[in-house]
């Protein structure tokens, strides 16, 4: 399922240096959900 393949990070509190990294993983990983979600039922 897709909400299966959607896993949010662990770490909810980035350390002060990695802010910029760490939101710029959790855009890729919207990004990334957001084109499984829409792509899924095109698999099927």
């Amino acid at each position: 399922t897709v909400a299966s393949s959607y896993r949010p990070p662990a770490q909810l509190q980035p350390m002060a240096g990695d802010t910029r990294s760490d939101a710029l993983s959790l855009l890729d990983r919207a990004s990334s959900a957001s084109c499984s979600i829409n792509y899924a039922p095109l698999d099927r």
